[in-house]
């Protein structure tokens, strides 16, 4: 299987993706434009959302190339402006693109204290830069969220589900050195007289401190020796062993490095789920319990989903299923609910299954699956990427050019041995996962591979869009310096140029063909006629007479 070249793009389906799907079948590599349907064949959810896949990919990608990376919609230069007095601040109404993601805000929304939003405990916040950032990523929605999904007629069984924007105004202090670096960058662009690009800063505050998870997953099927007595298993002697098709989905539960993060499992793509109606300690009461491949057993691990988890903020918290009564649709857990939802997000509250066996509350540490191959079931097994190390032989000429564009790259150059150490820690983002489909007709699963071996690959999604809003500078406790960071579209035809200078564009162009004076001939080789023309002709005859 051909390697998925997920870094290509970020503007096709890099969301939740929690459904009860096949498989996800979108790659930008692919570049292919459409999805046709043939007549007499199996339809099948994968192309269908392929298709959708493609347009979003497209219509992003496009959005992003005509204006830019992050802008307010032309004419409307006061979206998404941010107001600061004091310790408190509002975000105005109206619509923001980021990477080809619309975000609309409905309503003013007051966010409360800068502290909260920063994110600092302090009563005052400390002298320094600040910067206040928009957040944006598909969030993955069902039946349980919004209920109007369903179709009544059904008697209560769901269809399909559905994406939304997700978006929040964040902040964070801005690096000192980060902050002098670009001021300096800034101050030479200009003495040479270069436009200073504001935006190279926040990439810079991006790419060192808001960057996504850098971790690398692979998947592969363990060589099993099956014994003949044993009719459950497939017939093939290695891969697969599992009997039903499935879509295992592993997901980074707490972040951090190898050492400190943790990951859970799920073989449905955590798409079980139990909607809650009311939580008291340890005992949940639900709408129903489900059965079979979709039901709640004992020492099953579970999660509390209430509101919006908001992105790569969230850190999971398990519970571990103690008691199940059926009749009345009450399960207990073997520890009360810490942390307890609010009563405005209780709505749309649900339990979601996860599917390991062992590890505790914050899940399963992915150290346990560094070294050697961690075996999730039915000879289906991972292996997520550790720090590395790397000599490189090179003169002391050859490696002072070395040079680094990773933030999780570190590089150590020994001149006298001409040694250039290369150290690389991979950090899992909360939420980034890997989806692995896993067929018993092939007993095998869909991985690709590389010289033989499994591909180590990033993170599947869920990919996170950010732009800035807005830099705070304080100043002996008061906010000396506020810069709008913001971009509004512009209209493209005032700004059409060619190299001898500019040409008239949209409604000057209209007015210049207004004015010319040498009309075109007819194919008679007479002088065409306009209106204009004929009605000063005629009155010129009148006058005459």
């Amino acid at each position: 299987m051909r390697k998925r070249n997920y870094g290509i793009s970020i503007f096709g389906n890099p969301g939740e993706f929690r459904g009860d799907f096949t498989r996800d079948t979108f790659d930008p590599a692919n570049h292919y434009s459409r999805v046709f349907l043939q007549q007499g064949r199996v339809s099948i959810d994968a192309d269908f959302n392929e298709q959708v896949s493609i347009l979003h990919h497209y219509q992003r990608l496009f959005t992003t190339a005509v204006i830019g990376p992050h802008a307010a919609p032309w004419g409307r230069p006061n979206d998404f402006e941010v107001h600061v007095k004091e310790e408190e601040f509002l975000v105005t109404r109206g619509m923001y693109f980021v990477n080809g993601l619309l975000c609309v805000n409905d309503q003013v929304r007051t966010g409360g204290a800068l502290n909260e939003l920063i994110g600092c405990e302090c009563e005052e916040l400390e002298d320094g830069v600040y910067l206040i950032y928009l957040d944006a990523w598909e969030r993955h929605l069902s039946y349980i969220e919004d209920d109007t999904m369903r179709e009544q007629a059904l008697g209560g069984a769901d269809t399909a589900t559905r994406a939304r924007i997700e978006w929040r105004v964040r902040g964070k202090k801005v690096d000192l050195e980060v902050w002098e670096r670009w001021k300096r960058e800034a101050e030479e662009a200009a003495e040479r007289g270069i436009e200073v690009d504001d935006y190279a800063l926040f990439r810079q505050i991006v790419r060192e401190d808001l960057k996504p998870g850098s971790g690398i997953m692979r998947a592969r099927t363990k060589p099993v020796h099956r014994k003949d007595s044993d009719l459950c298993e497939s017939d093939a002697g290695q891969g697969y062993r599992g009997k039903e098709n499935q879509l295992y989905r592993v997901e980074i539960c707490r972040a951090g490095s190898a050492e400190e993060a943790t990951f859970k499992w799920s073989r449905e793509n955590s798409s079980v789920a139990f909607p809650i109606r009311e939580i008291k300690g340890a005992v949940i009461s639900l709408e129903e319990v489900g059965g079979g491949c979709f039901g709640l057993e004992v020492n099953h691990w579970v999660e509390i989903v209430a509101g919006d988890p908001g992105g790569h903020c969230h850190q999971c918290r398990l519970y571990q299923v103690h008691e199940i009564d059926e009749a009345k649709a009450l399960v207990t857990l073997t520890k009360p609910v810490k942390d307890l939802p609010e009563a405005s997000a209780m709505e749309g509250a649900y339990l979601r299954r996860w599917d390991q066996a062992d590890g505790d509350e914050k899940g399963i540490l992915v150290a346990r699956a560094v070294a050697e191959p961690y075996e999730l079931e039915d000879g289906v097994e991972i292996q997520f990427g550790h720090a590395e190390k790397r000599k490189i032989e090179h003169g002391p000429e050859s490696a002072a050019r070395v040079e680094i564009t990773e933030a999780d790259l570190e590089v150590v150059i020994d001149d006298h041995g001409g040694k250039v150490i290369v150290n690389r820690e991979f950090r899992y983002q909360a939420g980034d996962y890997w989806l692995i489909p896993a067929r018993s007709a092939s007993n095998s699963i869909e991985w690709p591979s590389e010289e033989g071996k499994a591909a180590w690959l990033p993170p599947h999604g869920v990919f996170h869009h950010y732009a800035p809003l807005k830099v705070l500078v304080r100043n002996d406790s008061e906010w000396s310096a506020q810069i709008d960071t913001r971009r509004v579209i512009t209209r493209n035809w005032e700004a059409a140029k060619d190299a001898a200078g500019a040409k008239p564009a949209g409604p000057d162009r209209a007015r210049a063909m207004l004015d010319i004076t040498d009309q075109p001939k007819s194919r008679g080789g007479r002088k065409k006629t306009s209106r204009r023309s004929k009605k000063k002709t005629t009155s010129r005859a009148s006058k005459k007479q």
